[in-house]
């Protein structure tokens, strides 16, 4: 869950925020050399609390930060720093999240059963995410 509170709560760039994840990646490879390291992309997240479209930029009058080009533009960025390091692997989980992830990218929602509040997954979002983590591992460690 690394990261996603650095835009909606520090308001930081994306630049500092993929420096912020970078630096607790190499951090791990430091403390434990030779192991994979799973890197998730970050979760999709809206601002709007109604129902949960990407692109919802302003609350109340106010102009929000496009939240939703800044967390693609992290995703692709770690996408791109992982298929360098050797021991690295990244996932990206965002469309387990969405009600359809085919729909133009203007039109692109949260599930709400799986994030009721549009941020945090739900016990099921969880269960979802989780069973695609240990697919993931189970084909890394060929079980």
């Amino acid at each position: 869950m690394i990261g996603t509170n650095d835009f909606g709560v520090s308001w930081c760039s994306p630049e500092a925020t993929l420096l912020g994840i970078l630096r607790v990646v190499e951090e791990i490879r430091l403390q434990r050399p030779g192991a994979i390291v799973v890197v998730n992309g970050l979760l999709p997240r809206s601002f709007d609390m109604k129902k949960g479209f990407l692109h919802h930029s302003n609350r109340k009058g106010k102009q929000l930060p496009p939240l939703w080009n800044a967390i693609k533009e992290v995703n692709e960025k770690l996408k791109a720093y992982c298929e360098t390091q050797e021991g690295l692997v990244y996932v990206d989980s965002t469309d387990l999240f969405l009600v359809d992830p085919s729909v133009p990218e203007k039109t692109l929602q949260i599930d709400q059963a799986l994030m009721n509040d549009f941020l945090h997954p739900s016990y099921i979002g969880y269960r979802v995410w989780g069973d695609s983590i240990i697919e993931k591992l189970d084909e890394l460690i060929q079980v």
